[in-house]
């Protein structure tokens, strides 16, 4: 790039353009003095060239002349350097090319934090396209901007600038000066965390800072203003990289690569000499003006005064010497043109002028001035530079005086570069031609009070006085040449088309009367498209049926179909959900048959008191009938158990884990009280004796404690379930046994007679002792045993377990028709009452429905199962239990009872005007994993459910944060219902009075409107985490306390957090630290278990009391901080676990080693979570290999060598299960992987291969699954572990919580176990003690979803319902509900939604859908792509494009109209992006193109059109809700709140004369003004985020527009992924993932996504064409037919 000083020769309107260009496109302006160049085989050493000499330059010279002998060293040097950066860029390009556009938003929290680059985000903010140079109010906004964004999502973060970064801008000064005002004002001004204490990113410090903290990414620049800054942050990506810190781009890519080495950078020097006369006269105005200075008197005040000495002092120089400086050409013009010292006095009075306005004028009178085309002079610029420089040297300076109290407030306000050339263009044109205007006295007062001050400063030094201002006529200023292509457009008239809608009126009828709307005459409506209405029902020409969204979904057979092969296929479909719901809940459970229909039970209570009535004869035969037959099955028991008593007591003396597994066995099938009790009492004597003989046998070698154990635990049992049988010679033997293990005084409260201690005199009994108190070792030992406060009345209502309270209450919410928010942790029973109120529904209707609301397919398959394994109802001929329906399939629909299904696919049943009926049957609605509210994708239509369904609802989730925020806006929605219902009913009443006929009504069950938050937060089983780690090719294990998670720092601003939940082992842990590292600690003595109030002389410790223990412990922790915080840290230190690093490669290949260690520590079953799909596939392919290895000279797999059960599943089953396979594209993989007890698991295998792995998971056979985030999202695979095998941005709060959840099945695990591999610890921490995040409402419209609401409102069946549903969308969004002021935002985009529909020609002007309606709301996905195909169809693009090879015989169209075709539809919905250094990284492909060409010329001109128009419109509703903007805070930056807003200054010709106000100015921030934006801006697109008034919360992407062109921050161009296309051309997956840079999961599951979009696109064309010979529709059904072969190997695929 060249600069302005080697450009000696050129004119000054060239120069003009190059060096002071007005807007930050380009940075040639700052670029003066270093040669950028990108090109690396032409690196130079960046060597400064034609500034002013100085004493500073010949030292430079005369270093470079002493260092002359290295110079062939140096030059070696340099060549290597070259070739090093050259390679580091290709490699980084290389790594940025495959990186994801990911939203970084979604889960940010109070505890996760990450890290800025300070120099990303300066270059990022400066590279912004409405800054214009020198406008630093408005780059601090843009700045603020930035960081405001991330603080309104919670997010932490830390921003760190190095020092050595400031070397790499030094030749830079104006960049430099801000960078360094950036620094101080974040520091002075906001609470930002800043960092400035690292040299580089490669020092010492630097990397202590990453191992304690470790981020949770790094948001960096991948492009630097040089080519020097770019290779530093090459070296910074790679670093980060290296020490496993995920790398987020600036503009939004985000790469995962990791491990890649540094590189060292040297530092640049500074200007001393320079600095010393700063320093020397910031000394004598820190006297001048001690106290409460403003920054913006004292910068300007000393810069003037230091530069205008300097120059002088180079001007008498060159006067002297009478030569220019050494080493430059003579034909250079620099100091004959240079500024002579009364016109550098000029300018800096200007200068002092221009910061005098600004410290008295308001931001509202700064943004009405004019807008001059001018740019100083090239010759300038030496003296600009240096006064850029000086201020740099000041503000660092200024923070080493630090007596001095100065006013930073201001910081971001130095100055104004326009607002000063407007001065100067004023004394030069102006004031010479007479025009002459008053200052103003107070304006004149603080400039002559800055100018006085530097005449002080300046000491000997005469500048001239203060008036006049200019004293010089050498003119400053030239005139800029504005080219037409650069003028604003006009504003467009703001006129609406008038509409009529009754829905419009209701909704958004009060701000109707203060908008413009066009006359009925205006040539706008009068050349409205006046197209045929749109009939949803038929066709428009034909009458032909039309399928709507519902119709369109791929159809399986239903259990209605006279087929007699559809038949069979329902029945096989049947089965096989009957054999998945076993795999569920076992095959014992008993089916709940309700064929009998039943009225409504009466609305009770679990705590309503039960009637007593007195007993009739037959209740009291029923009774005693019941009493012979128990009689007679405790006969039956007594006889089993007098059979297998012996042989268990033999078996546990024998071996002790597998007699206790028999007499557990026995216990479970046993059901006599008594018979337990015998059984128990047997197993307590066997245990004892084997705990004797064990201790005889060990002598001094450790005992096994397991023993002891199974001892305590019968004895447990005993104690506390059957009390009723125990008498004094079982009280005896139970003492005994204490007595023995050494818990004398729990021996003692038990049986204190006398005749026990004198039976055991004569033995030593010492040596059975366990060597603790018996509170410790319930603790230590038992804790997963401990019994929890379990209610023991059944409930009538559940008849195969006894529920909770909690449960219970839940049972109440569904009996009174209630609706109820419900949280509670993974496999705590919460979703029992999903089935209990399908139960409730199919016993007491046969027309009432109840809808399943599933996020995932993987769900709905589950509950399917579930349902059909524990229901069965006779249903009328067609009818059928359940039914599915999803975006690929459905059946039974209609004819079902319990409806399953996904919540776009609910969404469409509730919008669609004809099945309304169908809609009032539903009875309830359950949403599962309701979370998914606050989700990226899709969470708005969890919104559209949740406010228009009628009925009550269940909303089910483990993890919400703020169920109270929800709740609360449900329970407004429910009475908004609530209102409408009741004047229903009266309007409905008040007909039938009229009619006569009262005695119609039916009586029905009363509806309710209560919403209830019930809240669990106790898990059933604990969970233990340990991390791993390899120490010399073993592994490491170590557990780790949850309270090593925890920081000082975090406990006293967060508090411990309320999930982190301690095992009663680890509460003795806790307990066992603070006493190490405070012996001294006061309250040891309180919280010593034996002694602590709720253990004491307690045989049996319940649960409940070690969760005291637990909360008391926490308690004193934050006690120990007032006491001594030190103290804290060493104990959060002391139980931090040692862990051993190693390499990547060395932990991969140890993988099937760490899975064999859990095989010995017996913690299988488990799930291994991986986050990407290829490493889930290898880890699970390496430990085949490795069994493989092992067992390869046999011909059967021995037991040793596979983790498969071959007794939990009969040979048949397991064949059928397998049998789903045949002809799946992983099916040999994963039956060669089942055989071994392995399988895998991704969200982009087929439905029934998930199946497969889930249903021999959970039946045992499988042991060992890999998996990616698709098992965490509710579905039922519990097991004894899991394990973090690899670390990622999407591992946050939110997913650990969901897949940890897996770990520990209730009835099966006593404890859940959860491993970290791989993970750094830092990130283990935040992981536990991280909160998840909070539900947020987002911007609930589109204008697709305006269009289908008009279209329920207008064609609904039931036009009231409809429109009360349609309002209860507008009027109830999540986002207005605490934010009210967004409903008149809402509402006006609402009107914008409509006129955009009217306009185009998708509604009449009575709001009725017309023209291609259903074409638009059947892609509402693919908004705006859905309008733009429309209007190429419209323009007649694709009638132009398809044209058959011959017109006569059957239409083919050639292979050039296909491909075209192609890139058509991908340009509109294939629209994948890639990084835009994708362009940089030269790369030959094997087969793909890889980045897409742009739209064909004619359809690129028509996409042009279409966004002109979405421009006009967005802008003009943008010039609308401007009136909505807080204007207070418009004028307060974002971050800091510092306000520039006041009383305007009136005493002034001169500001009334260069700020008139003539430009429109009252739409857009006045931030953004400064750089001459206006309101005619809005209408560009590009421009609208960064200069929209920041309170009406809108932006770009709720326009739709569509990107023909979209950059990155930094005008990069970002290309889209050509995956559709090459998949055409050459129909390799493996050329996909191998060019286009999409793993194989991910592609397949795109090009699959296109094929199904060509085909919706053809079947509607279909429908709405009348010819069935039509180019277009032909060519559209050519290349779906084409499309399909190359995915499947055949025609269009057919569900099987």
């Amino acid at each position: 790039m060249a600069s302005v000083d080697d450009s000696s020769n050129t004119s000054d309107s060239d120069s003009e353009s190059i060096e002071d260009s007005e807007t930050t496109d380009s940075f040639s302006s700052f670029d003066e003095s270093e040669d950028d160049i990108k090109d690396y085989s032409n690196i130079s050493d960046g060597k400064t060239h034609g500034e002013l000499p100085s004493s500073l330059e010949a030292d430079k010279e005369n270093l470079k002349e002493s260092d002359s002998g290295s110079q062939e060293l140096q030059t070696k040097g340099l060549t290597e350097c070259k070739e090093f950066l050259r390679k580091l860029s290709i490699f980084i390009w290389n790594s940025l090319a495959k990186s994801e556009h990911v939203s970084l938003l979604k889960d940010f929290i109070e505890s996760e934090f990450f890290l800025i680059d300070g120099d990303s985000l300066f270059i990022t903010c400066m590279w912004n396209k409405t800054l214009k140079k020198g406008q630093n109010l408005h780059f601090f906004y843009i700045v603020e901007q930035f960081l405001h964004n991330f603080n309104q999502k919670d997010a932490r973060y830390v921003i760190v600038f190095f020092k050595d970064v400031e070397n790499i801008f030094f030749y830079h000064p104006e960049l430099l000066s801000l960078r360094t005002a950036l620094i101080q004002h974040l520091e002075h001004n906001t609470e930002v965390p800043i960092h400035t204490e690292f040299s580089s990113c490669l020092s010492p410090e630097w990397e202590n800072f990453l191992k304690e903290s470790y981020p949770y990414f790094l948001i960096v620049s991948d492009e630097g203003i040089t080519s020097r800054q770019t290779d530093y942050l090459n070296i910074f990506i790679l670093h980060a990289l290296q020490k496993k810190i995920n790398v987020v781009l600036a503009s939004g890519q985000e790469t995962n690569v990791l491990r890649i080495f540094g590189y060292q950078v040297q530092s640049l020097y500074s200007h001393w000499k320079f600095f010393e006369q700063v320093h020397q006269t910031m000394s004598l105005l820190s006297n001048m003006w001690p106290e409460g200075a403003d920054i913006r008197s004292i910068v300007c005040s000393l810069s003037c005064s230091v530069v205008l000495k300097a120059y002088k002092n180079m001007i008498d120089g060159v006067e002297t010497t009478g030569k220019p400086r050494e080493g430059k050409d003579e034909s250079t013009q620099d100091c004959d043109e240079a500024l002579t010292l009364q016109e550098a006095a000029d300018l800096c009075r200007m200068l002092c002028l221009s910061v005098a306005f600004l410290q008295l004028l308001p931001l509202s009178q700064r943004v009405k001035s004019r807008i001059i085309h001018c740019h100083w002079k090239k010759k300038l610029s030496p003296f600009l530079r240096m006064l850029k420089r000086c201020e740099f040297f000041i503000l660092k300076e200024i923070k080493t005086i630090s007596k001095w109290k100065v006013d930073f407030t201001f910081l971001p306000d130095l100055t104004d570069n326009l607002l000063w050339k407007n001065i100067a263009y004023y004394y030069e044109v102006e004031n010479c031609t007479g025009l002459n205007l008053e200052v103003g006295d107070e304006l004149m007062e603080k400039y002559e009070k800055m100018w006085n001050t530097i005449l002080n400063l300046s000491g000997d030094y005469d500048f001239g006085g203060s008036i006049p201002v200019r004293r010089t006529l050498q003119h400053f200023l030239t005139q800029k040449e504005i080219s037409s292509t650069v003028c604003k457009p006009e504003i467009p008239k703001l006129g609406l088309i008038p509409l009529t809608s009754q829905l419009l009126e209701d909704y958004a009828g009060d701000i109707l009367e203060d908008l413009p709307f066009l006359s009925n005459d205006d040539p706008s409506i009068i050349t409205l498209s006046k197209k045929k209405e749109f009939d949803e029902r038929k066709h428009w020409h034909s009458n032909r049926p039309l399928d709507d969204d519902y119709g369109n979904t791929k159809f399986n057979s239903n259990a209605n179909s006279k087929d007699s092969k559809k038949q069979r296929e329902v029945q096989k479909l049947y089965y096989f959900y009957h054999i998945f719901g076993e795999s569920l809940h076992g095959r014992h459970k008993s089916v709940r048959i309700v064929n009998q229909v039943t009225a409504p039970p009466p609305t009770k209570t679990s705590q309503q008191k039960k009637i007593k009535s007195k007993k009739s004869n037959a209740d009291k035969i029923i009774e005693e009938n019941l009493k012979r037959k128990q009689a007679e099955i405790e006969k039956k028991e007594q006889d089993k158990w007098t059979v297998m008593s012996v042989m268990i007591e033999n078996e546990i003396k024998e071996n002790v884990n597998n007699g206790i597994k028999n007499l557990e066995t026995f216990l479970r099938t046993c059901a006599s009280d008594s018979i337990k009790f015998l059984a128990e009492m047997v197993g307590m004597e066997a245990c004892f004796m084997s705990w004797k003989e064990h201790c005889l046998s060990r002598e001094k070698k450790p005992k096994d404690v397991n023993i002891a154990i199974q001892l305590m635990k019968r004895v447990h049992m005993i104690h506390e379930k059957y009390p009723q049988f125990m008498e004094e010679k079982h009280r005896k033997k139970l003492a005994k046994c204490l007595k023995y293990l050494g818990f004398d005084n729990l021996a003692e409260s038990l049986y204190s007679q006398r005749d026990l201690v004198n039976n055991l005199v004569t033995e030593d009994i010492s040596k059975y002792s366990v060597q603790m108190g018996a509170a410790r070792f319930q603790l230590s030992y038992m804790g997963h045993y401990l019994f929890r406060e379990e209610r023991s009345d059944p409930d009538p209502r559940v008849s195969h377990f006894i529920p909770d309270t909690w449960q219970r209450e839940l049972l109440d919410v569904v009996d009174n028709n209630e609706s109820a928010v419900i949280v509670a942790p993974t496999s705590s029973g919460k979703t029992y009452v999903s089935y209990y109120c399908m139960e409730k529904i199919l016993k007491t209707s046969d027309e009432g429905v109840v809808v399943y609301v599933s996020p995932t397919k993987a769900l709905i398959n589950q509950v399917v199962g579930t349902v059909y394994s524990i229901f069965n109802k006779r249903r009328t001929k067609g009818g059928a239990i359940c039914g599915v329906f999803t975006r690929d399939y459905r059946h039974d629909v209609m004819n079902s009872q319990i409806l399953v299904t996904v919540p776009q696919c609910l969404e469409i049943l509730l919008l669609s005007p004809h099945h309304q009926k169908w809609v009032k049957r539903i009875k309830y609605v359950i949403f599962d994993e309701v979370h998914c509210l606050g989700g990226e994708i899709g969470a708005e239509v969890w919104e559209h459910l949740l406010v228009m369904i009628r009925c009550p609802f269940l909303a089910l989730s483990a993890t919400i944060s703020n169920p109270e925020y929800l709740t609360e806006w449900l329970a407004s929605v429910k009475r908004y219902w609530q209102s409408f219902e009741s004047m229903t009913a009266k309007t409905t009443s008040s007909k039938i009075t009229l009619k006569g006929s009262k005695q119609n009504l039916r009586k029905t069950e009363k509806p309710s409107y209560r919403v209830r938050l019930v809240m669990y937060k106790e898990r059933y089983n604990d969970l233990e985490k340990y991390v791993c780690s390899l120490k010399d090719d073993d592994f490491l294990i170590s557990h780790y306390h949850p309270c090593a998670a925890l920081t000082v720092n975090h406990i006293e601003k967060y508090g411990i957090p309320l999930d982190l939940a301690f095992s009663p082992r680890e509460s003795i842990q806790l307990y066992d630290a603070m006493v190490q590292v405070w012996p001294e600690w006061p309250r040891v003595q309180d919280f010593e278990p034996e002694e602590f109030s709720y253990f004491k002389e307690k045989v049996v410790i319940m649960k409940t009391d070690a969760k005291k223990y637990e909360e008391e412990l926490k308690k004193e922790i934050i006690n120990w901080i007032h006491l001594d915080r030190d103290k804290v840290d060493q104990l959060l230190n002391y139980l931090k676990p040692e862990t051993f690093d190693n390499a990547e490669g060395k932990k991969r290949a140890n993988f099937a080693g760490l899975v064999e260690k859990l095989k010995e520590m017996d913690k299988l079953a488990a799930i291994f979570f991986f986050y990407n799909k290829k490493s889930s596939m290898i880890n699970c392919m390496a430990e085949m290999e490795e069994i493989k290895r092992k067992i390869r000279k046999l011909t059967e797999i021995p037991a040793e060598y596979s983790y498969a059960n071959p007794n939990s599943v009969d040979h048949q089953t397991l064949w059928k299960i397998l049998h789903r396979l045949r002809n799946g594209r992983n099916a040999f993989a994963l039956k060669a992987l089942a055989a071994r007890g392995i399988g895998y698991h991704h969200s982009s295998m087929q439905y029934k291969e998930r199946q497969v792995v889930e249903m021999l998971f959970r039946m045992g056979y499988i042991k060992v699954v890999t998996a990616t985030g698709s098992l965490a999202l509710g579905i039922n695979m519990p097991c004894k572990s899991v394990i973090f095998t690899e670390d990622s941005v999407f591992l946050d709060a939110l997913n650990f919580r969901q897949m940890s959840g897996r770990a520990g099945r209730r009835g099966e695990d006593l404890i859940g176990n959860v491993f970290f591999y791989d993970i750094p610890l830092p990130k283990v921490q935040r992981l536990l003690k991280s909160n998840v995040p909070k539900l947020r409402g987002q911007f609930p419209l589109s204008i697709s979803l305006v269009l289908r609401l008009m279209l329920l409102v207008m064609k609904g069946d039931d036009k009231e319902d409809a429109k009360a549903k349609v309002l209860s969308v507008l009027q109830h969004s999540m986002m207005t509900f605490d934010q009210p002021e967004m409903k008149h935002m809402l509402k006006v985009y609402f009107i914008f939604s409509l006129q955009f529909l009217a306009r185009e020609g998708y509604l009449d002007q009575e709001c009725n859908p017309r023209g291609f309606s259903g074409l638009v709301i059947h892609l509402h996905y693919h908004e705006p792509s859905n309008f733009v195909l429309i209007s190429f169809l419209e323009k007649g693009l694709f009638h132009n494009l398809c044209q058959p090879m011959k017109q006569n015989g059957p239409k083919v169209f050639s292979e050039n109209v296909m491909e075209t075709l192609v890139l058509v539809l991908a340009n509109l919905f294939g629209r994948r992006y890639l990084p835009s250094c994708v362009k940089k990284y030269k790369r030959t492909f094997s087969q793909s193109k890889v980045i897409l060409n742009d739209l064909p010329k004619e359809f690129a001109a028509a996409a042009e059109e279409y966004n002109h128009k979405i421009e006009n419109d967005f802008g003009s509703f943008l010039l609308i809700v401007s009136k909505l903007a807080d204007m207070k805070k418009e004028y307060q930056l974002p971050l800091s709140e510092i306000d520039f807003s006041g009383e305007e200054y009136g005493d002034s010709e001169l500001v009334s004369h260069l700020m008139p106000g003539t430009e429109n100015r009252t739409a857009v921030s006045p931030f953004p003004c400064l750089s001459e934006i206006t309101d005619q801006d809005l209408f560009n697109i590009d421009m609208v985020n960064d200069i929209v008034l920041r309170t009406i919360d809108v932006h770009d992407e709720n326009a739709p527009y569509f990107w023909l062109k979209k950059c990155d921050r930094d005008g990069s161009r970002r290309h889209l992924n050509a995956y559709a296309l090459d998949f055409y051309k050459h129909g390799s997956m493996t050329a996909l993932t191998l060019d286009n840079w999409l793993n194989k999961g991910d592609a397949f599951a795109l090009i699959k996504d296109f094929g199904l979009l060509i085909q919706a696109i053809r079947i509607s064309l279909e429908e709405l064409c009348d010819d069935e010979q039509d180019d277009v529709v032909l060519a559209f059904g050519q290349l779906g037919e084409a499309y399909c072969k190359k995915i499947w190997g055949k025609g269009e695929r057919t569900k099987p």
